[in-house]
């Protein structure tokens, strides 16, 4: 199974009433990428919206919050362990994997062994690159369509 460009929630498996999103809707370069509870709010609900661009002939995505439309990125490009997710107006290119469960997928960095990690349920936790862990669910993601909400 794969993910067909588009725009969508993104919601923790490990942490369902989690979503990526990106902090207060902030445009600044910079600005945490979190877990969040859902914000259905009008001045709220982009930030927690990504619109997902498949570059041609590749299974690599780029990541774009719906307002603002700022992209996710690592913090200063480096790619590591523990290393911090931002909106910033260059992405960093991501795949998207099937884990094997139904609708339930892992954001990676292409060729790195990391994927997008949300350590912790507590609101507002920075989401961050963590080394692959097969039996983690705190590295799993559900994509549910913005048309579907």
């Amino acid at each position: 199974m794969s993910i067909t460009p588009g725009t969508y929630n993104i919601t923790n498996v490990a942490y369902t009433n989690r979503l990526i999103d990106l902090t207060g809707s902030n445009p600044a370069e910079n600005t945490l990428i979190i877990g969040h509870h859902l914000n259905k709010t009008p001045s709220g609900y982009g930030n927690q919206q990504w619109t997902l661009v498949q570059l041609p002939h590749t299974t690599i995505y780029t990541m774009q919050a719906v307002n603002p439309q700022s992209y996710v990125r690592v913090r200063d490009d480096n790619l590591v362990d523990g290393a911090a997710l931002v909106g910033s107006q260059q992405p960093t290119p991501v795949s998207i994997e099937s884990a094997g469960n139904s609708g339930q997928f892992r954001i990676k960095i292409p060729n790195l062994g990391l994927a997008l990690t949300l350590p912790s349920d507590a609101n507002s936790t920075p989401i961050v690159l963590g080394e692959v862990d097969e039996t983690s669910t705190n590295q799993l993601w559900a994509f549910e369509s913005v048309s579907a909400v």
